[in-house]
């Protein structure tokens, strides 16, 4: 119980901190300026070609039809044009996957493809309204080229003009919700005990140092103290990052050498001193510093791992639909990729400079109509985004606070879910602590969400089974079954880890009955599931499919494909699964850095080899339960068969028709999968004598390691050929 207090009081103390660094707070004064407009009498005058013309009589509207595979309208302006983005009012509502293109001519000279904006997507969901951003824009003429059929109301072009960038102010509504937590934490001591454990934790910290001075222990001393050294003065530099709303090249080589000396001092402390903490604490203390590590360290955009501009239009789409507002430049920028890694390290100050100006444009957006399971694990970033717009704080913070948010929710749930283990726990922090997966847990991607609270439901499952006489309390099943009901939602298709959960011993319950009731509660757990992801592809008769994939994709007819040759599937099947799960391909994903850069291949080989030696090495008598055989079976063939299901349904929804690959199939899918398996791996024969400090410094030792020198590679080398 006092294991878990500590954990909760860190927790409240990080959350205290991220309001006191928000204490601060910049925001730009602009002005919108109409430079140019068409209105639909205008447009058609316009010199097109591609289309044809149909006027309704009754109400006058001109539709525009598509006629050939290069549709275009030529705009002239009187005089020259500058515009920072462009709005298309629609009539009616448009296709939103059309692609709208923008070619424009500087000088008059012919149109070509170095000058040209493309959009996808229109950001208002009621189909109407689409805006193209074209930074700093100046032109004396553009094509606009849409391949679908509409009807214009209007084509607006702005401007954006910084009156001024401001000051910085504090942040009177932080300050008050500050002050309240505080007076909270104050009101409720004898309950919650957070003064009580910071008084306890210094006094322990104090003396501790006076026992390493009164024995003379001046090594071991001096490295614990520049630990503590190293950690403050991280702070500082991570305050003054918030407080300044941006970060420059050297306080981004600041803030990496100050955490990587934490770090390093850290581990060498732990060598020194040969004390053993619990992994549930290593893990939480190394997932946090890395983390802060590649969130200050890494380009500031939404670009980083795969798909994230579309999860942050997700988080932003959820937002307005559940608490309404605006959305603003920033967020619509940030969603459509137009914060681009380049930006960040050519510019001596990253983009956040530029959020403070952007953030202060907004627009009314109609919500977008989501599922609300299927979008759970987007639901923090969501709240913080509209906390944020509540509170005033900047988008450059608010940005930082919500990845943050999003790692310290990693590392607490997986740490609890650790904290239970018996034994297993370096199993579970090796694949938590895989270069990817923090880089995941850093960002605005669900799998972050699937990976922690499957990872939760697995290990709660685990330590149950540890325990053979400890009984089944329903808080216990609500715990396994809501864990990974929530982990599910994103990705349904991982119901099937849930397949082993089916098999734990009778001996776990008072009465048959109570044995009874809790496999109807499981089985009921996964159909429910099963159906979130059936039932939209069932309703839906279109065969519609993810436009990324590409135009040859079709769900309902590679859905017949696969049933008519069924063995030609299968072949397809083992070739791929073959080719992901290589050596080559598993090393080039467990510690990829996505858009960044490709590893190298040294840091991969090491990281896979302590994969394996806490597969092999981290268990002991509490994993010899009865049963251990057909739990690990089912173990096994729930993963396999997870594996399956995400590479079908992305072949299905994701691939043309017919084709002798399966597309889209990124490894980051199978990091769910990978505790359960590795758990199930090992024998629970093998009991290592290895010491435990000693596997404890190499576990996350060696991983820090790792990703710090991926970090320098892919980041810092990169800032530092530009000076």
């Amino acid at each position: 119980m006092e294991k878990n207090k500590t954990l909760w009081c860190i927790l409240v103390c990080f959350i205290l901190l991220l309001l006191v660094f928000s204490l601060v707070t910049y925001k730009a004064d602009t002005e919108t300026v109409l430079t140019y407009s068409v209105d639909s009498n205008e447009f058609s005058t316009l010199e097109k070609s591609g289309y044809s013309e149909s006027i309704d009589e009754k109400t006058g509207v001109v539709t525009y039809t598509v006629t050939n595979n290069d549709p275009w309208t030529h705009i002239p302006f009187p005089e020259k044009c500058s515009a920072d983005y462009i709005i298309i009012d629609f009539e009616s509502p448009i296709d939103r996957n059309t692609e709208i293109s923008v070619y424009f001519s500087p000088d008059g000279s012919a149109y070509n493809s170095k000058n040209v904006y493309s959009h996808r997507y229109a950001i208002d969901y009621s189909g109407t309204l689409t805006t193209i951003f074209v930074q700093n824009l100046e032109c004396i003429s553009v094509r606009l080229d849409m391949d679908c059929t509409f009807a214009i109301n209007s084509i607006s072009f702005y401007n954006v003009e910084t009156t001024s960038f401001g000051e910085y102010s504090l942040n009177l509504r932080v300050l008050f919700l500050l002050i309240l937590l505080v007076a909270l934490l104050i009101v409720f001591e004898k309950r919650i005990g957070f003064f009580d454990w910071l008084k306890s934790t210094a006094l322990e910290e104090l003396n501790y140092v006076k026992e390493l001075f009164g024995s003379s222990k001046f090594v071991i001393l001096t490295v614990h103290l520049l630990t503590r050294l190293f950690a403050l003065a991280s702070l500082v530099t991570i305050s003054t990052i918030f407080f300044r709303s941006a970060i420059n090249k050297n306080q981004i080589y600041v803030t990496f050498a100050l955490l990587c000396a934490t770090i390093a001092s850290t581990v060498i402390d732990k060598i020194l001193t040969r004390k053993y903490t619990s992994p549930a604490r290593m893990f939480f203390v190394t997932v946090i510093l890395l983390g802060l590590m590649l969130i200050l360290c890494l380009p500031y955009t939404s670009y980083n791992v795969p798909d994230e501009e579309i999860h942050y239009n997700m988080a932003t789409s959820l937002k307005t639909l559940l608490f309404g507002g605006k959305i603003s430049l920033a967020d619509l920028k940030m969603g459509w990729r137009y914060y681009i890694n380049s930006s960040f390290l050519e510019n001596p100050l990253s983009e956040s400079l530029y959020f403070a100006v952007d953030d202060s444009v907004l627009f009314d957006i109609a919500p977008r109509g989501i599922n609300l399971y299927n979008a759970i694990g987007y639901l923090p970033a969501a709240i913080l985004m509209a906390f944020s717009d509540l509170l005033a704080i900047s988008y450059a913070q608010s940005f930082l606070i919500i990845k943050f948010a999003n790692l310290l929710i990693y590392a607490f749930i997986i740490s609890m879910a650790i904290r239970r283990l018996k034994s297993g726990g370096y199993i579970f922090s090796t694949i938590c602590l895989m270069p990817s997966s923090i880089i995941l847990a850093c960002s605005f991607s669900y799998d972050c969400w699937v990976m922690t609270f499957l990872t939760f439901g697995i290990a709660y499952f685990i330590s149950e089974l540890q325990q053979p006489d400890k009984k089944l309390r329903i808080q216990d099943c609500i715990f396994m079954l809501g864990s990974m009901f929530i982990g599910c939602g994103p990705k349904a298709v991982y119901f099937v880890l849930m397949l082993p959960l089916l098999f734990i011993s009778k001996n776990k319950f008072e009465t048959k009955k109570q044995h009874k009731i809790y496999i109807t509660a499981c089985l009921a757990t996964m159909v429910t599931i099963l159906l979130s992801f059936v039932l939209p592809f069932v309703i839906d008769t279109s065969g519609a499919s993810d436009i990324r994939g590409g135009s040859d994709v079709n769900a309902s007819e590679q859905l017949k494909f696969i049933l008519k040759n069924p063995f030609e599937y299968v072949k397809i099947l083992f070739n791929f699964i073959s080719y992901y799960l290589s050596f080559e391909n598993m090393s080039n994903n467990i510690i990829a850095h996505t858009y960044l850069g490709a590893p190298l291949t040294v840091y991969a080989t090491v990281m896979i080899f302590i994969i394996m030696f806490a597969t092999f090495t981290d268990k002991s008598e509490y994993d010899a339960f009865s049963n251990r055989h057909l739990i690990k079976s089912m173990g096994v063939v729930s993963c396999v068969g997870a594996l399956l299901l995400v590479v079908t349904a992305l072949y299905i929804s994701f691939t043309p028709v017919a084709h002798t690959t399966v597309n889209g199939v990124q490894f980051r899918y199978v990091f769910p999968i990978m505790p359960m398996f590795f758990y199930c791996l090992g024998p629970a024969s093998v009991h290592s004598r290895i010491d435990k400090r000693i596997t404890e410094t190499f576990v996350f030792g060696v991983t820090s390691v790792i990703l710090m020198c991926s970090v320098y590679e892919y980041s810092i080398t990169k800032l530092i050929s530009l000076i």
